[in-house]
């Protein structure tokens, strides 16, 4: 072999010799530095795998620290957290907020401003950025631009929990009311977190979220999500008030019994009713509902216990005064008419229930007389069902005949 291959094979295999081990020190710091990121990523939806701070790619890691200072009342920890996640990420508007944040929550106005400034003309989606620019529009006055903000913020997170701080802020102001009244306009997906309001507000917060429910067209309001409004509107003793947005929401008539023909009622809804057709779950109760001759439909009820069972109530607000109850009991033996007695009073006891007269010139249609005080001011109109036989109501008709 020739003098200069034979120095060239042993170049060759000397540098084999140390590439072998070099590049198995690199491929080790690779899967150290895999496994250390991997770490970093998880922490944020696995906290127990927290990752590892003060390497280059540490951000996720430093943010979830950062959170959790925040969640422990530590800023200034929380603050050192998001500097460090920052120099992993420069660029992520999250990062920025979250930094402005925690200089916000350490009382330093002037750094947490520069952070939203950054942040705010970075996008819409950081929650912090939108919040400090919500809290920032309503103090200067520029409602639609808070209102614009807080938009974005809630179709992000339609249930954003401890919604209702931002709702106060918002609606404390007819400018912010109208302002708001014009994104639910929109109808967002946010839109029923606004409705459902605790029965903890405080009045004042109540009635502001009614003017802007009544600045809101009828079409974006929904009304099983209204139901939780009334209950609480009706608990603050807003009684008129709780009345007036529920019809707007559910499409209501003039009549006073609402959705008299059941043509809406659906047994197996929850949550709270307000001034709609309440059915009672009970296993010794069963309910079916079949196609009426008027567009309503007809409700057959059997009680299977050994007494009477409430099966159908509505609340509703009626003056003092005499009223007329109207239903049909169409295809109804006449020894079976009395299983049926109707009530409307201040409560649903049974003992305020009784059988149906027949209404004279009307076949299978039968009334009872009230006559109503001033003792309060929503009333319960019960049906109670006893036990023997099939029942059959429809066509529920209430009229005041005089003072």
């Amino acid at each position: 072999m020739p003098a200069g291959a034979a120095a060239q094979r042993e170049a060759v295999q000397g540098a084999a010799r140390w590439f072998r081990p070099v590049a198995l020190v690199l491929v080790a710091i690779y899967l150290v530095a895999a496994v250390v990121s991997g770490l970093d990523r998880s922490s944020l939806v696995v906290p127990q795998l927290a990752g590892v701070m003060g390497w280059p790619y540490d951000t996720l890691t430093a943010r979830r620290h950062a959170s959790d200072a925040l969640a422990a009342n530590q800023p200034r920890d929380a603050e050192a957290a998001a500097r460090r996640a920052l120099a992993s990420d420069p660029v992520d508007p999250s990062v920025i907020g979250l930094l402005g944040w925690s200089a916000l929550r350490s009382g330093d106005a002037a750094r947490a401003e520069a952070a939203f400034r950054v942040s705010g003309t970075m996008g819409w989606r950081d929650p912090y950025t939108q919040l400090f620019w919500i809290d920032r529009g309503l103090a200067l006055g520029a409602a639609d631009s808070a209102a614009e903000r807080l938009d974005a913020l809630l179709r992000q997170s339609p249930g954003l929990p401890n919604a209702d701080p931002l709702f106060a802020a918002m609606t404390a102001s007819v400018e912010g009311r109208a302002a708001l009244a014009g994104r639910l306009a929109e109808q967002p997906n946010w839109g029923a977190t606004f409705l459902q309001a605790p029965r903890t507000l405080p009045v004042d917060q109540l009635a502001n979220r009614v003017d802007v429910i009544r600045r809101t067209p009828a079409r974006a309001l929904d009304c099983a999500a209204m139901g939780a409004m009334a209950d609480s509107l009706i608990n603050a003793q807003l009684i008129p008030e709780a009345e007036e947005v529920w019809r707007k929401a559910c499409g209501a008539t003039s009549a006073l019994v609402y959705d008299g023909g059941f043509a809406r009622l659906d047994p197996t809804r929850t949550g709270a009713r307000a001034f709609d057709w309440q059915v009672p779950a009970r296993g010794d109760m069963a309910l079916t509902l079949d196609p009426a001759t008027n567009d309503g439909r007809v409700v057959t009820v059997r009680v299977s216990g050994a007494v009477s069972q409430p099966v159908l109530r509505q609340a509703m607000v009626l003056a003092p005064g005499a009223y007329r109850l109207t239903w049909a009991m169409p295809e109804m033996p006449e020894g079976q008419v009395v299983l049926a007695q109707a009530g409307l009073g201040c409560g649903y006891g049974r003992q305020l229930a009784g059988p149906g007269l027949p209404l004279t010139g009307t076949a299978g249609r039968y009334y009872r007389d009230f006559a109503l005080d001033a003792a309060c001011s929503v009333r319960v109109l019960t049906f109670w069902v006893a036990p023997g036989a099939d029942v059959r109501l429809a066509d529920v008709q209430l009229v005041r005949t005089g003072p």
